[in-house]
């Protein structure tokens, strides 16, 4: 199973921009994504093609489980 945390932020020009953060950890409080969302934010270090981060609109947790399918 691959599980990884998709933070989700608008943009100064009104559009979304997830990020993807692998081998996320379950417990994480939402008090700390919050807080890292918000330093991603007011460091302003990372630039879009859809503008630069303004603010958060969410986060989740997703589990992705591969089951190969026999062609038999």
């Amino acid at each position: 199973m691959n599980v990884y945390m998709a933070l989700t932020f608008g943009t100064t020009e009104g559009k979304l921009y997830t990020m993807r953060i692998p081998r996320a950890v379950e417990s994480a409080g939402a008090s700390l994504v919050k807080n890292a969302m918000d330093a991603l934010i007011g460091l302003d270090c990372i630039g879009t093609s859809r503008g630069d981060l303004f603010n958060r609109k969410g986060a989740k947790i997703i589990k992705v489980t591969h089951q190969d399918i026999s062609m038999d």
